[in-house]
């Protein structure tokens, strides 16, 4: 699979007025971290912020839209991720516990997590929850991979997110199921201390061992 590129291929034309504005903004932006030690926010009725301030937050804002919509140039996206601390998305530090969550999880298994679905393994529940804190945590990881697999199909994964994906090799379009996968149950579940865990509940064992 290729990585995405943004929209403009080609370097900017250093002398148009579009660049000499975008580089003019986002110095300023550069210059406010640097000086601040953190990033222009929005001014409202609780939190009054200098107008200067405001108007960079307004700036980066529309960039951050242009990102989403998949129309920024690649070498604004290359300039904006120099910004110490810079954020697309407020959901940006959750998305990348979860990658690191299915990085680790690849490297271990050879491939990401497929759908762990709750009602084949009711013994493992509790009032609805998980007992075993890793079959909670594999069904939270699980989940995650089948939202990033439903915005890859809506062509809406965020670029940089979809790049980071393929480079740990996620399937984005996976089968049935993994070859050797029975009753539902993933890399991960059967491993000797979750196995310990459940028998220490006195859960009733669905796995072979």
């Amino acid at each position: 699979m290729k990585k995405w590129k943004y929209k403009v291929k080609e370097g900017p034309n250093k002398t148009s007025k579009h660049y000499q504005a975008f580089m003019k903004q986002w110095r300023a932006y550069l210059r406010f971290v640097d000086k601040n030690g953190r990033l222009p926010q929005q001014s409202n009725n609780t939190n009054k912020r200098p107008i200067a301030e405001s108007r960079l937050y307004t700036w980066a804002s529309q960039v951050k839209n242009q990102a989403r919509k998949r129309t920024l140039s690649q070498w604004k996206y290359d300039l904006m991720i120099q910004i110490p601390g810079f954020i697309w998305n407020k959901q940006s530090n959750v998305w990348f516990t979860k990658f690191f969550e299915l990085k680790e999880y690849i490297e271990k298994y050879g491939e990401a997590p497929t759908q762990l679905r709750c009602e084949r393994f009711p013994e493992r529940l509790e009032n609805g929850k998980w007992i075993s804190p890793v079959d909670a945590k594999l069904h939270s990881l699980s989940v995650w991979c089948m939202q990033q697999r439903k915005l890859y199909r809506e062509d809406s994964l965020l670029p940089d997110r979809l790049n980071h994906l393929i480079d740990i090799d996620f399937n984005f379009e996976p089968h049935n199921g993994p070859i050797g996968r029975k009753n539902g149950v993933i890399p991960g579940m059967d491993t000797e201390e979750n196995i310990q865990y459940l028998l220490k509940r006195k859960v009733k064992a669905t796995w072979k061992y």
